[in-house]
């Protein structure tokens, strides 16, 4: 869980924060830190609304995101966001990188959902 503002706190399903944001390169103490995840990543599930979820990208992108990625798990698709309304869409076929945010990472997203599936249980 992460503080984005006083009395606003968020939980991604993934996320990252550069070293950088942390005091001396080391982890604070605090249960919810005060800090916003340069990539923040939700996976979308059937309680999700458009509403809620647009306001997330607004949170997230005023807290100093830089990146959030909603990942769509019945479509296999994974849309970047670079701002609250800029994002490309990218499907199973293709490569997320990590922009300048992570530079040379990458991550099939074929092998993604494919892992995810061998992983949830019968039935699901």
């Amino acid at each position: 869980m992460l503080k984005l503002a006083p009395g606003l706190v968020r939980a991604p399903d993934i996320s990252f924060i550069l070293w950088d944001h942390f005091p001396g390169g080391k982890l604070v103490p605090e249960p919810v830190p005060n800090i916003a995840p340069d990539l923040a990543v939700e996976v979308l599930s059937a309680g999700n609304t458009i509403p809620e979820m647009e306001r997330k990208l607004r949170e997230y992108f005023a807290a100093g995101s830089q990146l959030v990625w909603l990942v769509e798990p019945k479509t296999r698709t994974v849309r970047v966001f670079t701002s609250p309304t800029e994002y490309r869409e990218f499907d199973d076929t293709e490569t997320l990188d990590g922009g300048a945010l992570l530079p040379r990472f990458t991550l099939s997203i074929h092998e993604w959902f494919s892992r995810a599936a061998r992983r949830m249980p019968p039935g699901y």
